[in-house]
């Protein structure tokens, strides 16, 4: 993520106030697999991965 924020692609990842809220309710649905438009697949455990997602997009672009 920190690679796109050096190139043509800075910004192009948003982080707002309703960024955790979204990826908290597509946790909670439990998927089985996450899959991205242009990218590999994630078969696991997606809810925790979600999570995660947060966090780390939290560490870089969240304003506390």
């Amino acid at each position: 993520m920190l690679e796109y924020e050096k190139g043509p692609l800075m910004g192009y990842t948003p982080y707002t106030h309703n960024t955790p809220k979204l990826l908290d309710s597509l946790a909670g649905l439990q998927p089985k697999t996450l899959a991205t438009m242009h990218g590999s697949s994630f078969h696991g455990d997606c809810s925790k991965a979600l999570t995660d997602l947060n966090l780390v997009m939290k560490e870089l672009w969240g304003k506390e």
